[in-house]
């Protein structure tokens, strides 16, 4: 998928995730893609069955880690964080670029932390 943002293109790789050892459980739960208890963690963890890749495509180029050192998670359109909802993905390598921009004091990104392993 392209998507444009600043004049600058990025290719947007989408999947819906899986266990290590088993295949993904998506389409066998795409019935909760609208479910309001299950919407984030369903975008998430099963973009293309729930019809949501777009979704996980920032408008504008944002970051948690600022010039003068601080270092914080983002907010989302809530007001709050969800980082450690999912502090998994940290780890997994189809997110590590998101959860550094989105989630970089949760994941241990920041310049003054470890990651984590």
């Amino acid at each position: 998928m392209l998507y444009n943002l600043s004049n600058v293109f990025y290719y947007v790789e989408c999947y819906d995730t899986s266990p290590f050892d088993r295949e993904s459980d998506c389409t066998r739960f795409g019935y909760l893609c609208d479910n309001d208890v299950y919407y984030k963690l369903m975008t998430w963890q099963c973009p293309v069955t729930c019809g949501r890749c777009s979704a996980l495509v920032l408008p504008t180029p944002r970051t948690g880690i600022f010039p003068n050192g601080t270092c914080t998670d983002l907010k989302g359109s809530t007001g709050h964080s969800d980082c450690r909802k999912y502090v998994i993905l940290c780890r997994d390598p189809r997110y590590v670029s998101l959860m550094a921009t989105e989630c970089p004091k949760t994941c241990r990104y920041c310049p003054n932390h470890q990651p984590h392993l």
